[in-house]
């Protein structure tokens, strides 16, 4: 179970993320995101050994930074100590960068090789969701089923360059997408 969570905790976290940007599905994904950074948050405090192994290790060092400066900023800049939110967002901040670390330091094959083609796949199917419950795609800044426009088109964006930026011949469905 332990194996399993640290190989696909990524990829539930990217589903996370999306369960976020679709308003039916806020609460859900706020929750999930919750039950998520607390077990992984356990299981992080059980092997603290092997934590400080990937977590220090030099090819995840940029997140470590990112994590540094978080909490650089919420001690100097930001200073309020008594705003639960703020701790709360600094702690699910640390644990999401080592989610990340976890997932490809165990499963970097798949990510290597699979990981970009099932997120096309996932966000083919927001596109076609969206398309289908909201069809008036000219009315103004489209966002489908995501509350964001901004985030649906980041979404479509990082999907259209693994199409474009892929080495292997495209099949019609890829063509299609």
């Amino acid at each position: 179970m332990i194996r399993w969570l640290f190989r696909y905790s990524a990829v539930i976290f990217v589903f996370n993320t999306i369960l976020l940007s679709i308003p039916e599905t806020y609460v859900f994904g706020g929750r999930l995101f919750l039950f998520l950074v607390s077990v992984f948050s356990f299981f992080l405090i059980l092997n603290a050994r092997e934590a400080k192994k990937i977590l220090f290790n030099k090819a995840f060092s940029l997140f470590l930074i990112i994590n540094s400066l978080n909490f650089l900023y919420f001690l100097f800049i930001h200073n309020d100590f008594s705003n639960i939110g703020a701790i709360k967002y600094l702690l699910a901040r640390g644990v999401q960068f080592s989610i990340i670390s976890y997932s490809i330091y165990y499963n970097y094959d798949f990510y290597k090789k699979m990981f970009l083609d099932y997120l096309v796949y996932l966000v083919f199917l927001i596109m076609i969701f969206g398309f289908i419950l909201y069809p008036d795609i000219f009315s103004t800044r489209y966002s489908g089923i995501i509350w964001n426009p901004n985030a649906f088109s980041s979404f479509v964006l990082i999907a259209f360059g693994t199409l474009l930026l892929k080495n292997k011949s495209r099949s019609r469905f890829e063509l299609f997408m």
